[in-house]
């Protein structure tokens, strides 16, 4: 094909450079912004629709979405959840109306991965580098105080591939905004195990203990998973503990009577013990709090020697003053639902780690899993309310 007489080849060699690179920056653009769609589409075209269960639609960078926490005021609803990226891991908050639950816009990046430098007890020598990491984000709406009712908490760690560093350097941190959208204010240090994790020069910069709460807690090496409710006009706080190895023993309930100021220990809520006790299951992958009216719920994620994660056992929380499951005649914990993994392709990571609002009931519990077709961590909205 020829314009004017000349082949586009004739034409290229006559044209100045400024141009040339004009045409190539032009061309890729184009061709970035029609992969960029092409992906956008595939996620929402394989995303569940209205009265489905299937993914949750969510506008947010591509990537794994997990740990999922849901949160209203009534008219807004909040999610929160993590994304890992090939860049890193951020905690991201997005948003919907209450009149229309099945797609949450507007993701904005929270707290987010971070090289930092560690700093020796004189508070000016450096011990190393590494990354601070966020994870596991539990967002609440607090209708009491007025001033800063929607609060997000996560675990914080220092990460240079050592567990021990991790642990004493790691600890819950909030932030509080007026809305979902921000602005959101500073980062709060808000509760580490004891008062030397961290050392100096960081411990002065930590609200509160968790260890000396309990005689009970003495021996915890960490405190991973927050996940908040606000109940009955206080906040409750479920925490995982991690033993000095890394390894999940058991899950525990805080309760704060002034909008998260100070904290008190109720109870241990449930053991790698009393999982080890239910038939067909081994191991306590994680838990979160999760309230439909009047009723709290455990929505511990449970495994066996294969599957890290088979889903979600709901279990009844009967008394949080004193962390009390509901139990049968003969003392056992009773589950008061089971979520099974969602995915059409389960794999040997599964999932379950839950999050509901009774404000969104048409997509019901909303669950993070590894999917086998995806690839990738991605939650699912299950359709299925708590027992009222």
């Amino acid at each position: 094909m020829r314009i004017n007489g000349k082949t586009f080849g004739e034409i290229w060699q006559d044209m100045v450079l400024p141009y040339r690179i004009v045409i190539v920056v032009g061309t890729a653009f184009l061709l970035f912004a029609l992969v960029y769609l092409l992906l956008t589409f595939t996620a929402v075209a394989g995303s569940a629709l209205q009265g489905e269960a299937g993914p949750l639609r969510v506008e947010a960078p591509l990537g794994n979405y997990l740990d999922p926490s849901l949160a209203s005021d009534g008219q807004t609803v909040a999610l929160a959840f993590s994304v890992i990226t090939p860049t890193g891991i951020s905690i991201q908050v997005a948003s919907a109306n209450t009149r229309d639950c099945t797609r949450f816009r507007g993701a904005i990046p929270v707290l987010a991965d971070k090289t930092e430098a560690l700093l020796a007890p004189d508070g000016t020598s450096e011990l190393a580098q590494g990354i601070v990491r966020y994870e596991t984000p539990s967002i609440v709406h607090d209708p009491a105080d007025t001033a800063a009712p929607w609060k997000l908490f996560a675990y914080r760690y220092f990460w240079m591939d050592n567990i021990a560093y991790a642990q004493r350097y790691s600890m819950i941190v909030m932030r509080t905004a007026t809305t979902p959208r921000g602005p959101w204010g500073r980062e709060i240090w808000l509760l580490a195990s004891r008062p030397d994790h961290p050392p100096p020069p960081y411990q002065g910069l930590v609200q509160g203990f968790i260890n000396p709460l309990s005689p009970d807690l003495a021996n915890v090496g960490g405190y991973a998973r927050p996940s908040v409710v606000a109940y009955r006009g206080a906040l409750f706080m479920s925490l995982v503990t991690l033993l000095p190895d890394g390894r999940l023993d058991r899950v525990i309930l805080l309760a704060s009577l002034d909008r998260g100021q100070s904290w008190r220990y109720t109870g241990t809520l449930l053991t790698s013990r009393q999982v080890a006790g239910i038939k067909g299951l081994t191991r306590l992958a994680g838990a979160s709090l999760l309230q439909r009216g009047d009723a709290l719920y455990l929505a511990a994620v449970l495994g066996n020697d294969t599957t890290a994660a088979l889903g979600t056992w709901l279990f009844r929380i009967n008394d949080a003053a004193t962390a009390r499951l509901q139990t049968d005649d003969q003392g056992n914990i009773t589950s008061a639902l089971h979520l099974p993994l969602q995915s059409t392709q389960p794999t040997t990571q599964g999932g379950g780690y839950a999050a509901y609002t009774a404000a969104c009931p048409d997509i019901g519990i909303v669950t993070a899993e590894h999917s086998g077709l995806r690839q990738t961590y991605t939650l699912f909205q299950t359709l299925q309310q708590p027992p009222n």
